[in-house]
């Protein structure tokens, strides 16, 4: 029900995808990204999961819990 309803009113958000895809920003297809995006404001987490995304954003996607990459390395050189 929250996704639908990002989804339906994400006007702003599809356009700075636009944007980011028109500067490099972005590789995959806008909708494809946004529908993943709203699906993540969807989910329920508590302080302990944002600290631990937190954390794991931090030390450059490797969760310092399980030592687990979480997020790409590509995402952190500048290629």
């Amino acid at each position: 029900m929250v996704r639908r309803s990002e989804s339906d009113s994400g006007d702003r958000n599809r356009a700075i995808a636009y944007l980011m895809r028109n500067f490099g920003m972005l590789e995959t297809e806008v909708e494809t990204t946004l529908q993943a995006y709203f699906r993540q404001c969807a989910l329920l987490v508590d302080t302990r999961d944002l600290a631990t995304m937190g954390a794991t954003l931090a030390n450059r996607g490797v969760n310092p819990m399980t030592r687990e990459r979480a997020v790409g390395e590509r995402m952190w050189c500048a290629c």
